[in-house]
């Protein structure tokens, strides 16, 4: 037999239906009716499929109109290759220490500022024009110039390559070329000297060639880069490309347009 409090917490009083009396709630339902909205009309699904079309087609016409206003640029290219001794590590060790090495000693100021002034370009503006791809997987390195004339751009792309050939071959530690150099110049100065015994002239005759297979051997180890490709000028223009300008400018174009018509369509079926 159940208590009276038992009856009285088991009681859920009903959940009231239809309009509510009195006080602040008058005229509401429960629960809240939910809002539904309208259905497009054909005729607004077309209009919106309109909107979007000329949307995209003016992003498309605006890309490909302000990729004319840029001027023509060619492209002139060539490819190194690094010749890494078998001493060296191999894989990630190898690329990391030497081939990327390379590239930052190909954009830095030692070897950009001399092109750039004997141009009359800033260093900042040449590195603008100068391109230098790694190709993966390879030991070769490839470089690019862009320039409004063919020809100067060739020139630019020689001028860097010499310039870091000159300073990949002055890496060698300074300190040991000219003990090399010294060493070289004493033997040749007593080698000029009258009188000189048969023996002792053998013996700095060989002392000498000692002394030049050790300067040859430092000079290669600072200059192990090799021209494969040497600077040439691409046929055809790298810059603008309207086709792809183009394309960029359509694909703003329907995100503008998706934009555009969500909002609309939003306001159209609101009940």
């Amino acid at each position: 037999m159940s208590s009276p409090s038992d009856d009285a917490t088991s009681v859920v009083p009903p959940v009231p239906q239809g309009p509510l009396n009195g006080g602040l709630l008058a005229g509401m339902t429960w629960p809240p009716a939910e809002q539904g909205r309208r259905q497009l009309r054909p005729g607004q699904a077309v209009r919106l499929s309109f909107f979007a079309l000329v949307i995209v087609l003016l992003g498309a016409a605006a890309g490909f109109a302000a990729s004319l206003q840029l001027p023509v640029q060619y492209a002139a290219r060539a490819e190194l290759v690094y010749l890494i001794g078998q001493e060296e590590p191999t894989g990630f060790l190898r690329e990391d220490r030497n081939l990327t090495t390379q590239v930052i000693l190909l954009r830095s100021r030692s070897v950009l500022e001399p092109v750039a002034a004997t141009e009359g370009l800033t260093v900042k503006g040449l590195e603008d024009k100068f391109q230098v791809e790694l190709v993966e997987g390879s030991e070769v390195i490839r470089l690019e110039v862009r320039d409004e004339s063919r020809e100067a751009g060739q020139a630019i792309l020689t001028q860097i390559i010499d310039r870091y050939t000159t300073v990949s071959r002055d890496i060698a530690p300074a300190e040991t070329r000219a003990y090399l150099q010294t060493q070289l110049e004493e033997v040749r100065r007593r080698l000029a000297e009258p009188n000189l015994e048969g023996s002792e002239r053998g013996a700095l005759t060989e002392r000498e060639t000692t002394l030049l297979a050790q300067v040859d051997s430092l000079n290669l180890a600072g200059a192990q880069v090799k021209v494969v490709v040497a600077p040439y000028s691409a046929p055809d223009p790298v810059s603008p490309q309207p086709l792809l300008a183009g394309a960029a400018g359509a694909l703003i174009g329907l995100l503008v347009a998706g934009t555009v018509v969500l909002v609309q369509a939003r306001r159209w079926t609101r009940g």
